[in-house]
Parts: structure tokens; C-alpha cells; sequence
């Protein structure tokens, strides 16, 4: 359950992320990486006034972030569907 739970905030994160990058005027590019020294850092959307080398356009990036977060959501919905689905089919045990 609980990871059901990371990965729809995940896909929320993800989702919210591509929306702040398709609406902001200061964002004509973006590079994708991870921010922090150790193992752990946080993955970051780095926006670019102009376009940059190895950067994504505004628009794919928004796009790209936007699917792969609803992409997450959907997976955790179809999971709790088919699991829902399943109990309600399954036969009863019988001795």
C-alpha cells in the first residue's frame, strides 16, 4: 500500500512539474538531471530562458513530464482496479 502511495504522489510530482514548465515565460528549455552529491539527491527540471546545448524544448519536456506522471497514476488506478476486480471473481473456498 504504501508504495502505491509514493508512486501516485510521484506521478502527482511528475504531472505538476510538466504543468510549471508549460506555463512559465522564463522556461525556453530545460535539462533534466540530478541534483545533490550523494546517492540520494532529488531529480530536478533546470529551465533556461534560451535554449540551451543538450536541453529539451519547453514543450516536450512539459509533455514528456506530464505523461510519465500520469503514466504512474494510472498504473497505481489499474492496479487497485484489477485487484478489486479479481477478489470479486475469485471463487470461495471450498473444503
Amino acid at each position: 500500500m504504501i508504495v502505491r502511495v509514493a508512486l501516485a504522489l510521484g506521478g502527482l510530482t511528475f504531472v505538476l512539474t510538466g504543468i510549471a514548465v508549460l506555463s512559465s515565460d522564463a522556461c525556453r528549455s530545460v535539462i533534466w538531471g540530478q541534483s545533490g552529491s550523494d546517492r540520494a539527491g532529488r531529480f530536478s527540471a533546470t529551465c533556461a530562458d534560451v535554449l540551451t546545448d543538450g536541453g529539451m524544448a519547453q514543450s516536450t519536456a512539459g509533455a514528456i513530464a506530464i505523461a510519465a506522471g500520469f503514466a504512474l497514476i494510472i498504473a497505481v488506478t489499474l492496479d487497485l482496479v484489477t485487484a478489486k476486480y479479481r477478489s470479486r471473481t475469485s471463487l470461495p473456498n471450498r473444503p
